[in-house]
Formats: structure tokens, C-alpha cells, sequence
């Protein structure tokens, strides 16, 4: 009995992804972009089998799981959870492409809007003197360190290397990192223990909101990357690229 249980949700998996080809191959087509759909199934199968919300929002809502695949692949990127640049989440009851800050720099360099985007944050315990926005910053910190001695958050720096070979460095204050976390929808809208990535990985999250709100200051050279920034402010309910 649970084999054929198990037989029936993988199959109606297969169905959801099977859904999915034709708009995620003519994306990927016009977007000129080596997302291979065969691969990009089977990491979004694994997601389905591995988190049962995720399933459940699919199955209830696969319109949404649909066109999250197929931002995925409008963005050029890949669901192989070891490289860490998109993920299937659920989120407000439908399925949403969350694409991480890693996400977000490969998009940038792929672009070549930037030639190396470096991001990190900063804590009170740490050594850190801004020296304009085109010096390297000076920061020094024990990475090994554990980030609950490295003091209190004071915010996020962006490094970005243009292709014309200068630096742009650009700082988010703690103020406005926690102004973008409270536009959150899902911190908003969450209760304690389920109020999203915000949450559960803050200094990602963090990092995030810091590259999005420097991205306004980089060459335009492609819509790729602001389309996603749209796509994470509206509809994965981020809401917010900076100040």
C-alpha cells in the first residue's frame, strides 16, 4: 500500500514537472541560455520528494510551480542545490523561484555588468573603515570566529568590479537591512519560528538585500538581472531594493 501511495505522488510529480516543458524550453530558446530542462526536472523532483509543504503547494497550485520554472530558466540559472543559486519554495500559497545572492552575482557577471561582485557583512567587534565609494574598504575580522562574538550587525558592504577596471563599493546600514526585512512578507506575515529566510538565514538574506540595492548603481548591459529583482520585490513578496 505505500509503494502504490509512493508510485502515485511520483507520478503526479512527473506530471507537474512534464507540465512545465514547453514554456521552460521556449524561455530558455529565446533567452539563448544552456539550461538543460532534462537536468533542471530532475534537481526540481528531488525538491518535491525532499520537502512536503513544497509538494503540497505544487500540487494544490501548479500554475505557480510552472512559472517558477520557467523564471529559473528566463534567469539562465540552475536548481543543482550544490551550486546554491535557485531554489522551489513555498510561500503565500504558491511555489516561488527564490533565487539567492549567489544567484544574483552569477547573473551579474554573466551580464557583464560587473566582472566580481564580493559582499559581506560587518559587526561591531569587527575593524572596519570605509574609504570612499571607489577604495577597497579596510575590514578585519577572525573568519573563524563564531558570529555571535563578532558582536553586533552593523550592515553590509558591496564590493562590485566594473568592466571600465574601477571599484564600486556600496554600504547598507544595519537600519536598512532591517527596513527590508520588515517589508518581508513572510516576516511580516509569519508567526515566531516561521517567518521565512529572514529568519532562518539572516546574513544570506542580508547579503541579498545589500546586492540588490547596489545593483542600481552598476552598468546596464542587460534585463535580466533587474527583471529578477522585480520578480523577488513583487512576487516573492521581498518588497524592497534599498534606499
Amino acid at each position: 500500500m505505500a509503494n502504490q501511495v509512493k508510485t502515485q505522488k511520483d507520478d503526479a510529480f512527473r506530471e507537474l514537472i512534464q507540465a512545465a516543458e514547453a514554456g521552460f524550453l521556449e524561455v530558455v530558446k529565446a533567452a539563448g541560455n544552456k539550461v538543460i530542462f532534462q537536468q533542471e526536472s530532475l534537481f526540481a523532483m528531488k525538491s518535491l520528494l525532499e520537502n512536503e509543504m513544497l509538494a503540497r503547494t505544487a500540487v494544490n497550485n501548479p500554475t505557480s510551480f510552472k512559472l517558477a520554472l520557467v523564471h529559473i530558466a528566463s534567469a539562465g540559472l540552475t536548481l543543482n542545490p550544490a551550486m546554491g543559486l535557485a531554489y522551489l519554495v513555498p510561500r503565500g500559497g504558491r511555489v516561488i523561484a527564490d533565487i539567492s545572492y549567489r544567484g544574483l552575482i552569477k547573473i551579474a557577471t554573466d551580464s557583464r555588468a560587473v566582472n566580481l561582485v564580493v559582499a559581506e557583512t560587518v559587526y561591531s567587534n569587527d575593524v572596519f573603515r570605509y574609504q570612499g565609494s571607489g577604495v577597497d574598504p579596510i575590514h578585519h575580522f577572525d573568519p573563524f570566529m563564531a558570529v555571535s562574538e563578532r558582536g553586533e550587525f552593523r550592515g553590509v558592504y558591496v564590493k562590485a568590479h566594473l568592466a571600465i577596471g574601477c571599484m564600486l563599493v556600496t554600504c547598507l546600514s544595519a537600519e536598512e537591512i532591517y527596513a527590508a526585512r520588515n517589508m518581508s512578507s513572510s516576516w511580516v506575515n509569519g508567526s515566531i519560528g516561521k517567518k521565512g529566510p529572514w529568519e532562518s538565514h539572516f546574513r544570506a538574506m542580508a547579503l541579498k538585500t545589500a546586492i540588490k540595492s547596489a545593483r542600481k548603481f552598476w552598468p546596464m548591459t542587460s534585463p535580466v538581472l533587474d527583471q529578477v529583482i522585480s520578480y523577488l520585490n513583487e512576487e516573492a513578496g521581498e518588497g524592497f531594493e534599498g534606499s
